[in-house]
């Protein structure tokens, strides 16, 4: 299934409506601060995914005359207004719903309703934090122990936005459900408010913290992210391996959507050469990066011969050479 396929996202907008009718239910019956924070996540994530379909959609446009590249960026765009309203509305809810619990010392009227439909929730969002990090990794990737080991770099190396939103906030509804649930058992037992709160104050916390990751990591791609040194170092090697070709001295890559890369590049081809043979060379080198690497939508590719590149050098160095510091300057 493709990573940004939209009924994966149309899923994930059922399951956690379904999450947040629950828990809001619940919250409401009880009066628990811990429960009205997870709520509050549940409808936070059904309005991310919302935003990523609407970016999903907004990107699919096809490239024109204003755009010639393209529309992937608007999902990088979308997917930043759904990590800002995870800021200011899941994160400051629940730090306020739990300073105000702590302050009016509300006790909880139930203890068994929030306990299961907390401890429920919890295993059904381990279901989804699995199933969004396995669909986060290359299909050759499936070891439960290389994903957790290599869990943040696969998070950063991710250009997908609709990928690392399911995996942020899988994540965080892990913890804070946890959280969540382990306050509504101390505040059970000891019949304390305090605890119901500070578990509600940290479950906004952690949505805010994930909400800046999220937003730093959306910044780099929106402002014109290069692909990790592992894709540059194929790309190089690629082009190597072209009869003809001596040298690339210069790759320069930018991502202009989840599965689109621009590369720029410079090659050197061996001397004596004609236009045809090296229009020959540069279309051989077209062809293979895009079978070997399916991201890559644009490539440029500016071509020198040996000769050219050594007959330059010759006149550069005779030019400084015949000039004084003060003539060059």
């Amino acid at each position: 299934m493709d990573p940004a396929d939209p009924s994966r996202l149309k899923n994930g907008v059922l399951s956690n409506l379904g999450l947040f009718i629950v828990k809001g239910s619940v919250a409401l019956s009880c009066g628990s601060a811990a429960i009205y924070a997870s709520t509050l996540y549940s409808l936070s994530n059904t309005l991310n995914d919302v935003f990523s379909l609407l970016g999903l959609k907004m990107a699919s446009r096809p490239a024109d005359a204003e755009h010639p590249f393209g529309y992937g960026k608007e999902l990088y765009f979308w997917s930043f207004i759904a990590a800002v309203f995870m800021l200011g509305f899941a994160s400051m809810g629940a730090v306020g719903r739990g300073l105000k619990q702590i302050k009016e010392q509300y006790v909880i009227t139930s203890d068994i309703l929030p306990v299961l439909a907390l401890a429920i929730a919890f295993l059904y969002e381990c279901f989804l934090l699995k199933s969004a990090l396995a669909r986060s990794v290359p299909k050759e990737v499936q070891d439960s122990d290389y994903i957790l080991k290599n869990y943040i770099r696969l998070f950063k190396r991710n250009t997908n936005p609709t990928n690392q939103i399911m995996v942020l906030q899988s994540t965080a509804a892990v913890i804070g459900t946890g959280v969540s649930l382990s306050a509504t058992l101390i505040a059970s037992w000891t019949g304390s408010y305090l605890f119901d709160g500070l578990a509600s104050i940290c479950v906004g916390l952690l949505c805010g913290s994930m909400a800046l990751i999220l937003a730093f990591q959306l910044k780099e791609l929106i402002i014109g992210c290069s692909a990790c040194p592992d894709t540059v170092r194929l790309i190089n090697n690629l082009a190597m391996q072209v009869p003809g070709v001596t040298d690339v001295p210069k790759i320069k890559t930018m991502f202009i959507g989840s599965h689109s890369l621009l590369v720029n590049m410079e090659i050197k081809v061996k001397s004596g050469l004609d236009i045809e043979s090296i229009e020959d060379i540069n279309d051989e080198i077209e062809k293979i990066i895009k079978i070997n690497l399916g991201s890559v939508r644009h490539i440029n590719i500016e071509t020198f011969a040996d000769d050219m590149v050594q007959d330059w050098k010759r006149k550069t160095d005779f030019y400084f050479k015949s000039k004084t510091v003060s003539e060059v300057m």
